[in-house]
């Protein structure tokens, strides 16, 4: 089941804009042992000193019009092979970095976005291309993606909203709430959930009617984020959800 939402011209506003998927602040601690402050996704999010040097960092082309297109951090290509329209990349290795590096997301003619961000080692992120490219609107969400193993015999399932002008979003489970009122470009808390068969369905916020749901089986032990994005067709946007396994 789908629904139709109209595009609205304020999303020009958000044309440059990356969006850290939590409201909380906090300070935390770069390998080399410097204080900062930050915004995080995830509650249970802890900065640690290790013997890596990596970050983990996957791509997302949640963008409908803009075709095939690659992230680059600090110039460095994460991407092999560039990603189109609803398709994502396993995580790639990138430079742990304070203060923020630089990102750019390109087509295969065009630099389509630029922003920066830093990275943390040892932990997993998403970067989500959001927006169209013909109104202007593109954006970039940086999820970080909390990879604490479930207790045996369940999974982790979180939600990030990507669709720009969907409106407040519910995430719904049979009977039972998984998010309720997830805005644009947040990330809700994981949730854990038994392994099994759900159907997970999208409503709008206030209500418990999904207008588009997505079938999916949970294995014991993984982790895994459901994230909405748009279709355009006729100037008007149909909301579209998919689910992805982070380990």
């Amino acid at each position: 089941m789908k629904t139709s939402i109209k595009n609205t011209g304020i999303l020009a506003a958000l044309s440059i804009g990356i969006f850290f998927t939590s409201c909380q602040k906090q300070d935390m601690t770069d390998p080399s042992g410097k204080t900062f402050s930050g915004s995080i996704d995830s509650t249970s999010f802890k900065s640690k000193k290790a013997d890596s040097v990596t970050s983990n960092v996957r791509f997302v082309n949640a963008s409908f019009d803009v075709g095939q297109a690659t992230l680059y951090i600090a110039n460095k290509k994460e991407n092999k092979k560039p990603v189109k329209f609803g398709e994502f990349t396993d995580y790639a290795k990138a430079k742990p970095s304070v203060p923020r590096e630089p990102m750019r997301i390109m087509s295969q003619k065009d630099t389509l976005l630029v922003n920066s961000s830093g990275f943390y080692q040892d932990n997993f992120y998403s970067v989500y291309l959001t927006g169209l490219k013909t109104d202007g609107s593109l954006s970039m969400i940086l999820s970080h993606d909390d990879m604490t193993a479930p207790q045996a015999g369940n999974a982790r399932v979180k939600f990030v909203n990507a669709a720009m002008n969907s409106g407040y979003l519910n995430v719904l489970y049979g009977n039972n709430v998984l998010c309720w009122g997830q805005q644009y470009g947040v990330t809700s808390p994981c949730k854990e959930l038994p392994a099994g068969d759900y159907n997970f369905g999208i409503a709008t916020y206030g209500s418990r009617t999904p207008v588009i749901s997505v079938a999916t089986t949970l294995e014991a032990g993984k982790i895994y984020t459901i994230y909405t994005q748009n279709i355009v067709a006729n100037g008007a946007a149909t909301l579209d959800a998919k689910v992805v396994a982070n380990n």
